[in-house]
């Protein structure tokens, strides 16, 4: 019995890596497979024609089934050759890409390289005077531009200038400098490393900078903004705030807003300072008996100011005038120099009638006084409140004032109980009933502002704090503005 449905030319054109035998084979085995099933289909039914037609219902056309075989037995060859003609592709796109950035780098570099022969002939042709700086790569420009005001304002003319190098003592050195009429404070060329600046006005004002570090072989410039010209008076208005049992015209305040002038390390004095975007500029004007201005006050309950008369210096106890109560001369506001840099230290309080004893008011003598808390006593001594800590000021005119101060208030004659006896542990003692005054809960510190309303307040603290509890605390270090709370 043979099956002659299906010949080698039934199958797709042939291919080169095709087997020889493949087509062969898969013709001998399908037809093996319908004659066996044509031979079994015979012994269920004589009739050929039927017994074919039941064979191909049951495997279907022998041509597409030895095409398929066919495929079958290509697939994995045919997708091998597919795939490497696909990667072969992608190989010749990227070596295509690789030779055209190599290409595009290899004219950049020319053009780069041209540019750098451009600049060395035009270098090369300057002349000797105009390349020593790049000879000395050692050597930097420092310059600082000078400007009044704002960063925006014209130029600041004729500061002068310090630059002092930092670093061993073989290795300092200073330089002087003279700000030009565009403003220029000029250096010149110097070594690179850590300097010092300070800039003067014409008027006395300094500003200081210690932080100025010069990089090798990059010059160095900065704008300082300056004040314009000299401190003005400006005024100023008190309000106190009094407790109710002090709202007569019985008593009155005693401000002194003197400071002990001390040079810091920066030769810059405590005073007043003025800020100019960021800038501290320092007056010559300490806030002292030299200052030139008044800075003594006798202030009623309406806010009346008078100038206190003193006499002889801070270090010198007893130092304030007697006056006449009826000689007082009480206005609205005070003139004051323009600036940062008002302290206020101690406060003395005491009725009117008392003003004739105010050349017996001790600076030197000790108080009783109780911190702000009214837990701790110890004595006070108010000359101490007005000195000043060695040491640099550069943080403002207030820099090197103790951080831990506070304003202290006194009633000088009304309450004088002293602690000179508690800090004895023989002497055993009892506490006063009253103390001399109280700490407030901050230093008081103000500004005189031009062009602004200038209002200091100064809150008085209840009579009855001076009240000396149970169980307080005896501090026995003496001394004024303790500030260890």
């Amino acid at each position: 019995m043979s099956w002659h449905e299906v010949s080698i030319e039934d199958f797709p054109p042939e291919r080169d890596d095709e087997p020889s035998s493949l087509r062969q084979d898969i013709l001998d085995e399908l037809t093996d497979h319908f004659v066996c099933a044509l031979n079994r289909e015979l012994l269920k039914n004589p009739n050929e024609q039927l017994a074919r037609q039941s064979v191909l219902n049951q495997f279907g056309d022998p041509v597409k089934i030895a095409r398929q075989l066919w495929f079958d037995a290509m697939k994995e060859r045919m997708m091998s050759q597919r795939m490497m003609t696909g990667f072969s592709a992608v190989m010749t796109v990227c070596c295509i890409a690789v030779v055209g950035i190599a290409w595009s780098l290899m004219k950049e570099s020319q053009s780069v390289n041209q540019k750098m022969l451009e600049q060395l002939t035009v270098i090369a042709a300057r002349p000797q005077e105009e390349t020593k700086d790049i000879q000395n790569p050692d050597m930097n420009q420092v310059s600082f531009q000078l400007v009044q005001q704002t960063k925006e304002g014209k130029p600041a003319v004729g500061f002068t200038g310090k630059l002092t190098k930092s670093g061993k003592q073989t290795d300092t050195f200073t330089v002087d400098a003279v700000s030009s009429d565009s403003g220029n404070l000029d250096f010149g060329t110097l070594p690179w490393g850590k300097y010092q600046l300070k800039v003067k006005s014409p008027w006395g004002e300094s500003y200081f900078d210690k932080n100025i570090t010069v990089i090798p072989g990059r010059g160095f410039t900065e704008t300082i903004v300056c004040p314009s010209a000299e401190q003005e008076n400006v005024p100023v208005q008190f309000q106190i705030e009094w407790p109710d049992k002090l709202k007569s015209e019985d008593w009155v305040l005693l401000c002194d807003f003197r400071v002990l002038e001390r040079e810091g390390l920066s030769g810059i004095s405590d005073g007043l300072i003025r800020k100019y975007a960021n800038n501290n500029w320092h007056s010559s004007k300490a806030l002292n008996a030299s200052a030139g201005q008044p800075l003594f006050f006798l202030i009623d309950n309406q806010n009346q100011v008078s100038i206190c008369p003193h006499r002889g210096s801070i270090e010198k106890p007893g130092n304030y005038k007697v006056v006449d109560p009826s000689d007082l001369i009480g206005k609205p506001s005070i003139n004051l120099i323009e600036g940062d840099g008002y302290v206020l230290p101690v406060i003395n309080l005491f009725p009117k009638k008392d003003l004739v004893k105010l050349s017996a008011l001790d600076l030197a003598q000790s108080y009783s006084v109780l911190n702000t808390l009214r837990s701790v006593i110890f004595p006070f001594t108010p000359a101490n409140s007005f000195q000043v800590d060695l040491g640099d000021s550069l943080g403002g005119s207030l820099g090197s004032l103790r951080s831990n101060m506070r304003t202290t208030i006194l009633l000088p004659f009304s309450y004088q109980a002293s602690l000179d006896d508690l800090v004895d542990p023989l002497a055993q003692k009892p506490l006063p009933e009253t103390a001399s005054g109280i700490e407030l809960s901050k230093l008081l510190r103000f500004s005189a502002v031009k062009d602004q309303e200038n209002v200091w307040k100064i809150k008085l603290a209840e009579l009855e704090k001076l009240k000396v509890r149970k169980g307080v605390v005896v501090q026995g270090n003496p001394g004024g503005g303790q500030g260890f709370f």
